[in-house]
């Protein structure tokens, strides 16, 4: 009995301070506005990055494209927007769930004369344990009146899985993306199908997006 209590008495003597310490830390980032941040916003110090070339893409209208670079850092998978004179302006962090990841396609899409989204076509990897699994994301990157300073990044349905079993049967999801003004109040929805599903997006403002029921 009285190992057993010295055991306990080592475990908390090695552990508690740590525990404290880490406590410190999260009061500390609360009172110094650290956790409310933006984890996009968030400056890391990245080992390796490798970076495609940038696309060139008349965002806002002005006769003047935006660039647009796709960047892995330390396998994350980032988009980014620079300006006119080359100035990064705007990043966003796509979620991968496993190997060769990639961004594959983006549309620039008009919802109404105020509202434009660049649709984000993600495939966000595979992996392959017991049998092969992968999966692509829709992401939505919304901006209103040409202005880039107001763009919003959402994040949208899974449309498209594939895997194949251990028998070597295959199995992937047909999918489509469409753009259209189903209820007529000259606002365009976005519709994503994946097999016999349809799932249809609203644009709700301040970068928001509703599925309807």
């Amino acid at each position: 009995m009285q190992r057993i209590g010295l055991i306990f008495i080592l475990f908390l003597s090695y552990f508690a301070p740590q525990a404290m310490a880490q406590d410190e830390r999260f009061y500390r980032q609360i009172f110094t506005g650290e956790l409310a941040k933006n984890p996009n916003d968030l400056k890391k110090n990245y080992k390796w990055e490798v970076k495609t070339p940038q696309y060139q893409l008349d965002l806002d209208s002005d006769g003047l494209p935006e660039g647009i670079q796709l960047q892995k850092r330390d396998g994350e998978d980032w988009i980014v927007f620079s300006g006119k004179k080359g100035e990064g302006f705007y990043s966003a962090k796509l979620q991968a769930r496993g190997r060769e990841s990639s961004l594959f396609r983006i549309n620039l899409v008009t919802l109404n004369p105020d509202v434009k989204v660049l649709v984000l076509s993600f495939y966000e990897g595979f992996t392959h344990y017991m049998q092969f699994n992968g999966s692509a994301r829709m992401y939505l990157i919304s901006f209103e009146h040409n202005d880039l300073g107001t763009m919003q990044f959402s994040e949208g349905p899974s449309f498209w899985i594939e895997r194949e079993k251990v028998d070597e049967q295959y199995f992937k999801r047909a999918y489509s993306i469409e753009i259209l003004d189903l209820n007529k109040d000259k606002s365009k929805e976005i519709i994503v199908g994946f097999n016999t599903i349809k799932r249809v997006l609203t644009y709700a403002g301040n970068g928001r997006f509703i599925s309807p029921l």
